[in-house]
C-alpha cells in the first residue's frame, strides 16, 4: 500500500512539472512573440515617420524666386531659358524665376537706380566699367571659391581662360561673373571667290593684305565690313596683343597705369591693324546695323567679313541657301597678326553674363542653378536655339545643330582651345580714348606710335 502511494505521488509531481514545463514554453513563446511584434512596429513605425519627413520636406519645401535679369531681348533667347527652367524645376518644384530681358539703353540707369534702392535682383548682367563701384558697395558675390571647390563646375568653364573676369582685388582674385552662353568673331568668306583669284588661305595678316591687291584689282573689296561699332577695332587689336603674348594681361596692366602702353606686342598688334584697313570697304565704320553688313556679304560684290555673330548664320542658311549646301562659305579664326605669333586664338568671349548679388536671400540656390546651367543637359538647349554655350561641353555638336553654317562655327570654336574675353576694360576713359585713337587710325590722321604714345599721356605716370 505505501508502494502505491509513493507511485502515485511521483506520478502526480511529474504531471505537475509537466504543465509547469508547458505554461512556461507558452508564457515564454507569447513573450517573445509580443517582443518581436513590438519591435518590428517600432521599425515601420520610425520608417513611417522618416516617410513622412522627407515627403513633407519635399512639398513643403519653401518656395524660391530667384529674380533676373539680363540683356537679352530676343525672343529665340527667351524659349530657350524657359526650357531651361523647366528642366531645372523637375528636380527643384518649389523654385520660380523672374526673368526680365532688359533694353540695353535703358540699363544703366536701371542698374544705378536698383543699387541706389537697394533692390538689385538676384542675378544680373554687370559691364566691367561699373565694377568696382558695385563690388565695393557689396553687390557682386565672389564666385571664385564656389567655382574652386566643385572640380565639375571649375573644368566646364575652362573654356574661357578669362571666363569671366578674373579681377585681382582685395589681395586676391573675385570672379565676379559667370556666363550664359558665349560669342565669337569669325572671318568668313567665299571658298569659289578664293579658288578663282587663286588666293592663299588667309592665315597671317599679309596674306590677307597680298590677297587683297589680287580682288581689288578684280573689282572686289575683301571684306564687305568689319567693324559694326568702332569697338571692334579694339576687339582686333587686343586679339592680336593676346596671339603676340599668349594673354591680355598687360593691357589691363596698361590700363590701370601699371606700365607703358608703349611696347613692342602693342606696336606690332596695331601696325597689323594698320595694315588691315585698306582691305575694308572706305565706309566701314558708318556701317552699324548688322543686317546691313551681312547684306553686303550676301550681295558677293566682296570677299569676305572681319566679323560676325552667330545671328548671321540663320539669315545666311536663309538667303544663300546654295552657298551653304555646297560649303561655299568658310568660316575660320582671324589671321595672325604675324608669321610666327605664338597663339591662334578665336576672338570672343562670354555673353549674358551672371553677376550674382552678395545680397541675395537664396545665394545657395542660385550657385546650384549656375551650376546645373554648365551641364551638357543645358548646353544642348542652347545648341538647339543656335545659342553658342560659354562652357565646354561632352558631346558632338552634330547630334543637335542640324544647321551646317553654325555646326561649322561651333566645330571652329573647339578646335581653337584659346579663348579670350575681347571686351574687357576696367577703365572706361582708357577705353574710349583707345576707341577714339583707332578711329583716327583707321582715317589715316594718327599713326600707331602716337596712339601709343597718347594712351601713356591719359595713364601712364612714371
Amino acid at each position: 500500500m505505501k508502494k502505491i502511494l509513493i507511485i502515485v505521488l511521483v506520478v502526480i509531481i511529474a504531471i505537475s512539472m509537466l504543465f509547469i514545463g508547458i505554461s512556461c514554453k507558452k508564457t515564454t513563446s507569447v513573450e517573445t512573440t509580443a517582443k518581436a511584434e513590438e519591435t518590428t512596429t517600432q521599425a515601420i513605425s520610425a520608417e513611417t515617420t522618416v516617410a513622412e519627413t522627407t515627403a513633407a520636406e519635399t512639398t513643403s519645401a519653401e518656395p524660391i524666386t530667384i529674380s533676373w535679369w539680363d540683356l537679352q531681348t530676343a525672343p529665340e533667347y527667351k524659349a530657350m531659358l524657359d526650357e531651361v527652367f523647366a528642366l531645372y524645376q523637375k528636380d527643384h518644384s518649389n523654385v520660380s524665376f523672374d526673368r526680365k530681358g532688359q533694353p540695353a539703353g535703358d540699363y544703366a540707369e536701371l542698374l544705378k537706380s536698383a543699387t541706389l534702392a537697394g533692390d538689385l535682383p538676384d542675378i544680373y548682367s554687370m559691364w566691367m566699367t561699373d565694377f568696382n563701384t558695385l563690388y565695393k558697395e557689396g553687390n557682386v558675390l565672389n564666385l571664385k571659391p564656389y567655382v574652386d571647390a566643385d572640380p565639375n563646375w571649375k573644368k566646364a568653364l575652362e573654356m574661357f581662360p578669362l571666363n569671366d573676369p578674373v579681377v585681382s582685388i582685395d589681395n586676391g582674385n573675385v570672379l565676379c561673373a559667370v556666363s550664359s552662353q558665349s560669342w565669337h568673331l569669325y572671318m568668313i568668306y567665299y571658298k569659289d571667290l578664293s579658288d578663282q583669284y587663286k588666293l592663299k588661305e588667309p592665315t597671317t595678316v599679309d596674306i590677307v593684305v597680298e590677297n587683297n591687291e589680287i580682288l581689288k584689282a578684280n573689282g572686289i573689296t575683301s571684306f564687305a565690313t568689319g567693324f559694326q561699332y568702332p569697338g571692334f577695332m579694339i576687339d582686333l587689336w587686343v586679339t592680336f596683343v593676346a596671339m603676340i603674348d599668349g594673354d591680355t594681361s598687360k593691357v589691363h596692366q596698361a590700363e590701370k597705369g601699371e606700365i607703358s602702353w608703349q611696347n613692342e606686342s602693342f606696336l606690332t598688334a596695331l601696325k597689323a591693324f594698320q595694315k588691315l584697313i585698306p582691305c575694308f570697304s572706305k565706309d566701314a565704320l558708318s556701317v552699324e546695323d548688322t543686317t546691313d553688313g551681312h547684306t553686303r556679304f550676301y550681295s558677293k560684290k566682296y570677299w569676305g567679313m572681319l566679323q560676325g555673330y552667330e545671328q548671321m548664320f540663320t539669315e545666311l542658311g536663309t538667303q544663300k541657301a546654295e552657298d551653304v549646301k555646297n560649303n561655299n562659305v568658310v568660316i575660320s579664326a582671324w589671321p595672325l597678326p604675324v608669321e610666327g605669333a605664338n597663339n591662334q586664338v578665336m576672338a570672343g568671349g562670354p555673353g549674358a553674363d551672371f553677376t550674382v548679388n552678395a545680397k541675395s536671400k537664396h545665394i545657395d540656390e542660385v550657385i546650384n542653378f549656375l551650376k546645373f546651367f554648365a551641364t551638357d543637359d543645358v548646353s544642348k538647349i542652347l545648341l538647339k536655339y543656335s545659342i553658342p554655350p560659354a562652357v565646354n561641353y561632352n558631346f558632338d555638336a552634330s547630334e543637335i545643330v542640324k544647321d551646317p553654317i553654325f555646326l561649322n562655327a561651333m566645330q571652329v570654336v573647339k578646335s581653337h582651345p584659346k579663348q579670350y574675353v575681347t571686351l574687357f576694360f576696367y577703365n572706361p576713359d582708357a577705353y574710349s580714348r583707345l576707341m577714339d585713337n583707332m578711329t583716327k587710325m583707321f582715317s589715316g590722321s594718327m599713326a600707331p606710335e602716337k596712339v601709343l604714345e597718347d594712351m601713356d599721356s591719359l595713364t601712364y605716370k612714371k
